[in-house]
């Protein structure tokens, strides 16, 4: 539906139509303005005026909702480095694809040679409190030594098994092989591993610069569950179940999409709106977090009085259709409610009593409207 923007163009259709009558119903205030236009068959047909009936059709009836793209909590890393390092080289840029197992960053410290080195003698360390630990249990077998003495070894046993536990955990998280540093092979750098496949977001490291482990150095995103995540008013949540259609739309893209319903949150927010979850259905556009979204959720279908969109004028806010008079010749403006339903269609509700087996001009609405209004200014 067009709103009037044209009045400009008045005066030649005037002159197509010449010689129109222009007519106030019976008891109209004169304050209301002129509601109706004459024009007999050769004039109507000069415009190409055409007229329907309106049709009842099954119309669905939908939720509006707005959101956002997003992904799963899971999909979404924010990476860390384990221990404090310098960036030796790094491959990271936004948007770079990358595969589980890829290097993304190698780190270089001296607190990552020492702690190899502190593993390496605490593995020699193990090997002589074990020994000593279980040359103890033999003396003790033969009451040669005190139980104090075999305690205490035990003791320093079990202290060294859990700091030597403790610095191979410490190494796991770095990517180093505690095997081969206790064959005497350590690493001069670390390196971080993805531990996923996706596309790298923000990067915040260069070659040289430090990274701290409370600070993140990059994002990666899986985009293989990305979803919709819509907002909806508290007093419509009652309507929505799980399974429902979802057509959405991206940010200005008038293009539709299809998702459905897959979760209904149970919390209200503070705007009072309650977040519901919906999985986009192949095929689908590319869908990258944070993309606002507009949708409509389809919670069922109803009848509805329907006329073609080009039947429906707009004017002054309100919306309008021309109702053709039995003797066909006689075209009377009336206030209706409006709705956009399915494509080309629009809903009517008579905002009075509903003429009877109503013929609505479709092709050449507006035309009649601009003779109407020029009429009134004259």
């Amino acid at each position: 539906m067009r709103s009037l923007t044209y009045r400009l163009t008045l005066f030649g259709l005037l002159l197509l139509v010449g010689g129109c009558n222009r007519t106030v119903p019976a008891g109209e205030a004169t304050t209301a303005g002129q509601t109706a236009v004459e024009l007999s068959a050769e004039q109507q047909k000069r415009i190409g005026l055409t007229t329907v009936s309106a049709e009842t059709r099954l119309i669905q009836e939908t939720v509006r909702a707005y959101g956002q793209v997003d992904v799963p909590p899971q999909n979404l890393l924010t990476l860390h480095v384990a221990m404090g390092g310098y960036v030796k080289s790094t491959a990271l840029l936004q948007g770079a694809r990358v595969r589980k197992g890829d290097v993304l960053v190698e780190l270089v410290h001296p607190d990552y040679v020492q702690l190899q080195q502190d593993y390496r003698e605490a593995v020699a360390k193990l090997e002589f409190v074990r020994a000593d630990y279980e040359r103890q249990q033999e003396l003790a077998k033969g009451n040669a030594n005190a139980a104090k003495a075999l305690q205490l070894a035990a003791a320093e046993w079990a202290a060294m098994r859990a700091q030597t536990d403790g610095l191979r955990a410490r190494l796991q998280m770095l990517a180093l092989d505690a095997g081969a540093i206790e064959r005497g092979d350590i690493a001069p750098s670390v390196k971080v591993y993805a531990s996923m496949n996706g596309f790298i977001g923000e990067v915040n490291i260069n070659v040289g610069k430090y990274v701290s482990p409370s600070e993140p150095f990059a994002t990666l995103i899986n985009l293989e569950h990305v979803h919709v995540e819509l907002e909806v008013l508290e007093q419509e949540v009652s309507r929505l179940k799980e399974g429902q259609p979802i057509r959405y739309r991206l940010g200005r893209d008038t293009a539709s999409y299809q998702a459905t319903v897959y979760l209904i949150g149970k919390e209200i927010s503070a705007a009072r709106t309650v977040r519901v979850h919906g999985h986009p259905v192949p095929p689908s556009p590319v869908l990258l977090p944070g993309m606002f979204v507009s949708a409509d959720v389809v919670v069922g279908a109803a009848p509805h009085q329907v006329v073609s969109e080009e039947a429906i004028v707009s004017f002054e806010g309100k919306k309008f259709v021309f109702v053709q008079a039995a003797d066909q010749t006689r075209f009377e403006i009336t206030e209706v409610h409006s709705e956009p339903a399915q494509k080309g269609w629009a809903t009517v509700a008579w905002t009075g009593a509903a003429p009877a087996s109503a013929r609505i001009v479709k092709t050449g609405a507006y035309t009649l409207l601009s003779m109407l209004k020029n009429a009134e200014e004259e």
